[in-house]
């Protein structure tokens, strides 16, 4: 049988589920160096790669 790691299945400590629940909510992301990123503007995800 092969593990999970075996097939490219990552493992983290920790896990976040966000729920947005209003058209109003911004969110955004913050880098290890500060530098703050979009993630939502309105209802939708405007994250870029």
């Amino acid at each position: 049988m092969t593990e999970p790691f075996d097939s490219g299945v990552t493992q983290a400590n920790t896990h976040v589920d966000i729920v947005i629940g209003s058209p109003e909510v911004q969110m955004d992301g913050i880098h290890a160096d500060g530098s703050v990123v979009p993630v939502t503007r309105g209802d939708e995800f405007v994250l870029k790669d």
